[in-house]
């Protein structure tokens, strides 16, 4: 025990663990970076709290610990061949942080040189780099050993440096979002005019639901919209995805980059490069407001409530529990506990920097754990159950002009038991059943509308932000005879069905339209200068040549 206690080998033990507890800390880093960014703040619903700062500080520490003890094992090796090729295993996980290192160098370099570096001539140079370190490792592997003991021991601090600048970033979190705006302006008494419902379902497929629907799949309630709507078969989305399709579709221009810029605001970039605050854009909801109509939101992923307050009547919005890492690893261990927490993180952290693990799905879906994607699909039941209550009532209330719907379906991951015919985050569906979802929830939609008498009094608008991505089909577990058809399926273009107040009889237009034009069509409804169908279709007509109309827009996201 004497020897033990040995102050020579408690401070080689207090080094191992320090070198252990910075080594891991840097291959956690990116995941540091990201709570302290207020860039993530964007998705958040609430402030963030402490709990992912602490389950990634528990994290580091277990792990530390798992690193350590296979160390002090090494050191009692007594086959020093044996002890070689561990030390030189040991020496190949430095490649982790070297990874995000070079990662960021890369990006930096970028930004000071202001001209083009390909990532093949940076990661030649990387490789040739790293070829020379683990030659210079084997043959002088003590010395080797030294010197990268001796970085991390120095750079051990930033751990408690990382736990400190996170935790202040969540405090000062709270003064953020007391100060957002709660409060839109009060509802205008006006004369009845026209009314639009705009319905926005996230993902909703063209093909899979109309061109190319899988055999078998029964959608009677949209084929009986199709034939008494106006039906665009050829309509593409102004972006591939969520986060810049929405805004184009809101401010009526094409948006082609977003990043986020703390809890309230997107900083975008529309097709002509010119960058800009959304939340100072000119917008549909604004344009209403300032026709002294009222509008109302029911949203899903962007906080609508602190983007629009100050032009919206009615607002809420429910976060999309997946939106980040960081906010997926905060819903995950409010719901799992502290220490599922904890094996989730690290589940999850080795799936980033380790790919190969990719090959087996019951370690994982991709960018998330099989845990990650129950706790989502149980966010995604609560999320569509509190969005269709209140659209329900908004969509029948005649003092709102303008009803804007922005649903999580059918946007994977399933929650639609067709067998129960009910809501279930327990199923293990996906895609195809959210269409049926889809389907239910028009028809119910409409009946709740004819009861209150506003369904012929109100234009109605389905459409979507983006076709269904095809990094899905590796990213959660399908059913093979939804895998079967669904990538063969999948269309660019999504769906467009609008009926005009008390139309009765369907029109296809088969133009090519953007849908970025919705914004400029719900206004001259609401004006009243476009009654019927035969407007909207001139109205196509006119935009077709239009440098809107005819703008690619995004590619859909892999």
């Amino acid at each position: 025990m004497k020897n033990w206690l040995q102050t020579s080998q408690w401070r080689q033990i207090t080094g191992d663990f320090l070198a252990s507890l910075s080594f891991v800390n840097l291959c956690f880093l990116r995941v540091w970076l990201a709570l302290e960014s207020p860039g993530e703040w964007y998705v958040y619903k609430n402030p963030p709290t402490l709990v992912g700062p602490g389950v990634l500080f528990l994290t580091i520490v277990i792990a530390a610990l798992g690193v350590w003890g296979a160390a002090f094992a090494v050191r009692q090796i007594r086959w020093p061949r044996v002890q070689f090729l561990c030390l030189i295993a040991g020496g190949a996980l430095l490649w982790v942080p070297a990874d995000f290192v070079s990662r960021t160098l890369y990006q930096r370099l970028l930004y000071l040189l202001h001209r083009p570096l390909t990532r093949l001539t940076f990661v030649s140079f990387a490789l040739a780099f790293g070829v020379l370190v683990l030659v210079a490792a084997i043959w002088w592997s003590r010395v080797a050993l030294g010197v990268i003991r001796g970085v991390l021991l120095a750079l051990s601090p930033l751990v408690v440096l990382c736990a400190i600048d996170t935790s202040w970033q969540v405090l000062r979190a709270l003064q953020v979002f007391a100060a957002f705006p709660h409060e839109g302006p009060a509802l205008v008494a006006h004369a009845p005019g026209p009314r639009v419902l705009w319905l926005i379902f996230d993902e909703f497929d063209q093909g899979l639901a109309f061109a190319n629907r899988p055999k078998g799949l029964s959608l009677p309630d949209l084929d009986r919209l199709r034939s008494e709507f106006l039906y665009a078969t050829r309509a593409v989305p102004p972006s591939g995805n969520t986060s810049t399709s929405i805004p184009s579709l809101i401010a009526g221009q094409v948006i082609i980059e977003a990043n986020p810029m703390g809890g309230q605001d997107l900083e975008v970039t529309d097709q002509r490069g010119k960058t800009e605050s959304w939340i100072t854009m000119p917008s549909i909801f604004g344009a209403v407001h300032q026709r002294g109509l009222n509008s109302a939101i029911v949203g899903w992923y962007h906080p609508y409530g602190r983007l629009f307050t100050h032009s919206v009547a009615d607002c809420s919005w429910r976060e999309c529990a997946g939106a980040t890492p960081t906010l997926l690893l905060e819903n995950y261990t409010q719901r799992r506990g502290l220490w599922r927490g904890v094996l989730d993180l690290l589940q999850r952290q080795a799936l980033t920097e380790l790919p190969f693990l990719y090959r087996y799905p019951s370690f994982h879906f991709n960018a998330g754990t099989a845990g990650d994607w129950n706790v989502y699909r149980q966010h995604q039941e609560a999320d569509y159950l509190a969005i269709r209550t209140k659209a329900f009532a908004l969509a029948s209330d005649p003092r709102f002009d303008l009803v804007y719907v922005h649903w999580p379906v059918p946007h994977p991951l399933g929650i639609y038991d067709e067998a129960q015919g009910e809501v279930s985050a327990q199923t293990r569906e996906n895609y195809l059943n959210n269409l049926k979802l889809v389907d239910v929830t028009l028809r119910d939609l409409r009946s709740s509308m004819k009861s209150s008498g506003m369904w012929d009094k109100t234009s109605v608008l389905i459409s979507s932000d983006h076709p269904l991505r095809a990094f899905w089909k590796d990213e959660v577990p399908w059913q093979p005879e939804e895998l079967a058809v669904v990538d063969q399926a999948r269309s660019s273009n999504v769906p467009f069905l609008l009926k005009m107040a008390g139309q009765e009889t369907g029109i296809t237009y088969d133009g090519r339209i953007n849908t970025v034009l919705t914004h400029d069509l719900i206004l001259k409804i609401l004006d009243g200068s476009v009654r019927t169908a035969a407007n909207v279709t001139s109205f196509l007509d006119f935009h077709k040549d239009s440098e809107v109309n005819n703008t690619a827009g995004a590619e859909i996201r892999e």
